[in-house]
């Protein structure tokens, strides 16, 4: 199970985020019980719509978000197929403006269910298909590290000789977990977030009274562990993860690109690694949903997830689509068109640039 399913966790999202309205579970029920459970909010949202990175559209709507990992049980093709009647339901009821599901594996009833309920008007027609990477962690660290390609060996050893020889004891990797950690973490923790590109496209680490609560939460629990690499006694990248079950599923990371070159957010990733194989902490490092060449680099293990909604049959669910879709659909063909010429990489690069305000290092 996913630690956004865990209940604390839920609860803690819930009681600190002032636009939501309430809970929405459903359950489906067989002969002998729950069969499969659906963990959702109800919740006010700002809908955006975006051509690259600037918003071109946006929308107030009343919005019931699937939890992400919130798909849980026995999700065969008749369940999933209440599951989704379910949340249709809702649409119609005008309990809400549109469902969100965040990243279901392309391959799951429910998603096969959900695609074929949206009607004409009602579904969306530029879903976002994304991989999902998780790494098998097998045996200790020199182990895990055997199973890599040689190139990878290769550019491991060379980045990592040559960041501990330009600055030896000056670089220190310090690893978080106990709950008197707090105040470190979101501090030091915040002073590398701060300068990412990250920040100025509003996603990443973000120093607030949820991410607070929530840090607090899985510290206590034993779960959190905080992940930070200083040169000079000053912290310059981070990566962040909950270990929940067998699993450690990472979180925000970031790194100063004053040092680009020496490639410290790779180093301190296979400091995790390290720990977390060294120690056995885990069975398997999940990257979570979105591509990047380091993901590929350490994972064998990966599937599509698809990000969609679902728009009430309503007026507002209509108009909402209906101005969404067709600036998805120039963004869409955009898209492939740079792909095709092979710009579509330095096109992202320019997108950040213009909206962060910043250069960013590759």
């Amino acid at each position: 199970m996913n630690p956004n399913c865990d209940i604390d966790y839920f609860l803690t999202v819930v009681d600190s985020r002032s636009n939501i309205v309430r809970p929405h579970v459903t359950v489906v029920s067989g002969g002998d019980g729950s069969k499969a459970i659906v963990v959702a909010r109800l919740e006010d949202a700002i809908l955006e719509t975006k051509f690259g990175y600037r918003v071109l559209f946006r929308s107030r709507v009343r919005q019931l978000t699937v939890v992400y990992g919130g798909l849980m049980g026995d999700l065969s093709a008749a369940n999933a197929a209440s599951v989704i009647a379910s949340l249709k339901g809702a649409l119609g009821a005008g309990e809400a403006d549109v469902v969100f599901f965040n990243s279901v594996s392309v391959d799951s009833p429910v998603y096969a269910a959900a695609r074929s309920a949206g009607g004409v008007w009602g579904k969306d027609y530029f879903e976002e298909i994304r991989p999902h990477w998780r790494a098998r962690l097998a045996g200790d660290y020199k182990t895990f590290v055997s199973t890599l390609s040689s190139n990878t060996r290769h550019n491991l050893r060379r980045y990592s000789s040559r960041l501990v020889k330009t600055f030896g004891s000056r670089l220190v990797v310090k690893r978080f977990s106990a709950p008197d950690d707090l105040d470190t973490i979101m501090t030091d923790t915040e002073l590398v977030a701060s300068q990412t590109y990250h920040r100025g496209l509003g996603v990443g680490f973000v120093p607030n009274q949820e991410m607070r609560r929530l840090t607090e939460l899985a510290l206590k629990q034993g779960w959190f562990r905080a992940y930070i690499l200083y040169i000079d006694e000053a912290p310059c990248a981070f990566w962040n993860g909950w270990r929940y079950g067998r699993t450690f599923y990472t979180g925000s990371t970031g790194s100063d690109s004053a040092y680009g070159e020496h490639r410290i957010g790779t180093f301190l990733l296979t400091k995790l690694f390290e720990d977390l194989c060294d120690n056995r902490l885990a069975d398997y490092l999940d990257f979570g949903f979105g591509d990047a060449q380091y993901k590929r680099d350490f994972c064998e293990d990966h599937w599509n997830e698809a990000t969609f909604r679902l728009y009430a049959p309503t007026l507002r669910g209509f108009l909402v689509n209906g101005i969404r879709t067709p600036i998805l659909a120039a963004e869409r063909a955009g898209r492939q068109l740079l792909g095709r010429t092979a710009l579509l990489d330095k096109a992202k690069r320019a997108w950040r640039q213009r909206v962060t305000g910043s250069v960013q290092t590759q």
